[in-house]
């Protein structure tokens, strides 16, 4: 087994007894979000301009909430409200409702944590294909595994194709 920092969650999740390793992985990924914009990225510039741009969905706010650090969520949510405001304008005509109300309606429908899981999961899907299409070692933990949720088998055809020699063994073990 090569472990390197990037394989060691994937053969962890791929070596615990779970419906799908990839929601694992996708749940610690998750955890560690979230940690992050409570703690380190709270005053981190380039964070928080992410933040401001993109916001948090509702499923994310309601884990942030939930967690301690109020203050840090707060400080956030603070400046992100700031640029919403911009958003705001006082409506004079039906045209500038429905414009202000997609404009609104469009800040509604981004996360800042949920790009960056997408982002990460991407990886971990390719850099399973290529563990598959490269490592040994890492083809019988594969097929050992309790299968995968419907999202993640999507994700692990969709990263295949840029697996190497043994896609296709790959995609039949799918």
């Amino acid at each position: 087994m090569q472990y390197h920092i990037q394989t060691e969650p994937i053969y962890e999740a791929f070596s615990s007894p779970c419906d799908c390793p990839l929601c694992k992985i996708e749940n610690d990924v998750q955890e560690r979000l979230l940690s992050q914009y409570l703690s380190d990225a709270v005053m981190e510039p380039t964070a928080r301009v992410e933040v401001n741009k993109y916001g948090f969905c509702t499923k994310h706010l309601s884990l942030l909430f939930q967690n301690k650090n109020k203050l840090g969520l707060s400080l956030q949510l603070e400046t992100r409200l700031g640029t919403i405001r911009e958003t705001v304008r006082p409506i004079t005509s039906y045209k500038q409702a429905a414009k202000q109300a997609d404009a609104l309606s469009s800040t509604m429908e981004t996360c800042v944590i949920c790009n960056a899981q997408d982002k990460t999961m991407t990886r971990y899907a390719y850099t399973i294909a290529q563990m598959y299409a490269n490592e040994d070692d890492f083809v019988p933990l594969f097929k050992k595994s309790g299968g995968f949720c419907l999202p993640h088998y999507v994700l692990l055809l969709q990263e295949s194709k840029k697996a190497g020699n043994k896609t296709s063994a790959y995609l039949s073990d799918l």
